[in-house]
C-alpha cells in the first residue's frame, strides 16, 4: 500500500512552517484529518494557503492541502509539478476525505478543481522550510567592507596629519576613537557570529541555536524577555535594524544567549516570538 508525507499546520505558523511530517498511509492519513482540531483553529483564522491545514505530497512532488473556507466548508489546494495552484471547495470534512483518498490512488483531480489565474509564489504556501539563519560573509562584505576601507583611510590619513601639527591631535582623537569602536564592534560581531546558526520559526514552542554542527534545544516558554540592545534604543524598532544590534534572549533559569543582528534582523525576530516582551536599549557600539 502507497504511503505518501502528510504534515500539519495551524494558524500561528508562518508560510513554508509545518509539523509532525513524515510518511504514512492512506488510513493514517484520513485519521489525521479527522483528529485535527479543525473547529478550534477555525476562530479567528484569515482563509488563505498559509493557515490550518493538512498537506499531503505524493512521490511526483505535486501537493493536495486540505484547509479552511467559509461557511464551516474546506479549501483544497492542489499544486502540481508545474507549480500551478488548482482550488476546490468541499462542503464538508467527508467531501475532502474523499479527494485525499483520490491523491493517494494517482487520480488526476485537475478536472475537479479550479485553476488560479496566478501561480507566481505559490509553491511557498506547500513546500517545507527549515528557517536556518546563519551569518553571511558575503552580506557583511557588502554591507561593511567600503566603511571598513574608509575608516582605515582615515586613520592613516591622521597618523600622517599628526607629523605635521600637533595640534592636529585635538581635533583628530574624537575621531580616531569613533573609527575604532567602529571597528571594534564590526569585527567583535564577526568573529563571535561567523560560525553560529539560528533555527527558528513562529509556531513552534522549541527552535535551535549554536554552533551549526553542535545546536542547543531551547524552549519560547521558557523566556522571560527578549534586550534590543542598539544605538536607536527604544524610539522606534526601524532603529535597530543595523547590524550592529545585539539581542539578549534571556531565559527563566538566568541563561542568556547574546545574538548578533548580523544573524536575523529585528523584524523578523519580532516575528519568531508572539507574545514574548521585547525591550529597547540605548547602547552605543554594543559587543557580544
Amino acid at each position: 500500500m502507497t504511503q505518501l508525507i502528510s504534515k500539519l499546520q495551524y494558524k500561528n505558523f508562518e508560510k513554508g512552517e509545518f509539523c509532525e511530517e513524515k510518511s504514512r498511509y492512506l488510513e493514517e492519513t484520513m485519521q489525521l484529518i479527522r483528529d485535527f482540531p479543525w473547529d478550534q483553529q477555525r476562530s479567528l483564522t484569515d482563509i488563505q494557503a498559509t493557515g490550518p491545514s493538512v498537506t499531503v505530497k505524493n512521490q511526483t512532488g505535486e501537493y493536495l492541502k486540505v484547509g479552511l473556507f467559509f461557511n464551516n466548508k474546506f479549501c483544497l489546494y492542489l499544486l502540481n509539478q508545474y507549480h500551478q495552484v488548482f482550488e476546490y471547495h468541499a462542503p464538508n470534512l467527508q467531501s475532502a476525505c474523499d479527494i485525499v483518498s483520490k491523491f493517494y490512488t494517482g487520480a488526476n483531480l485537475e478536472t475537479l478543481f479550479e485553476k488560479h489565474l496566478v501561480s507566481i509564489g505559490e509553491s511557498s504556501h506547500f513546500v517545507t522550510q527549515y528557517f536556518r539563519y546563519y551569518f553571511s560573509t558575503r552580506t557583511f562584505l557588502l554591507q561593511w567592507g567600503l566603511i571598513l576601507v574608509f575608516i582605515i583611510y582615515v586613520l592613516v590619513i591622521s597618523k600622517l596629519a599628526l607629523q605635521f601639527s600637533a595640534y592636529a591631535i585635538i581635533l583628530l582623537v574624537p575621531i580616531i576613537y569613533l573609527a575604532f569602536k567602529f571597528c571594534q564592534n564590526i569585527v567583535n560581531h564577526y568573529l563571535k557570529s561567523k560560525n553560529v546558526c539560528l533555527q527558528l520559526s513562529r509556531g513552534k514552542n522549541e527552535f535551535k541555536y549554536g554552533i551549526a554542527y553542535n545546536m542547543v534545544t531551547y524552549l519560547k516558554s521558557d523566556i522571560v524577555n527578549i534586550e534590543v540592545h542598539s544605538m536607536g534604543g527604544s524610539n522606534s524598532a526601524n532603529k535597530t535594524t543595523r547590524t550592529t544590534s545585539v539581542y539578549h534572549i534571556i531565559f527563566k533559569n538566568n541563561i542568556v544567549i547574546k545574538l548578533s543582528a548580523m544573524v536575523i534582523d529585528i523584524y523578523s525576530l519580532i516575528n519568531k516570538f508572539p507574545g514574548v516582551e521585547i525591550t529597547y536599549k540605548k547602547e552605543y557600539f554594543p559587543l557580544l
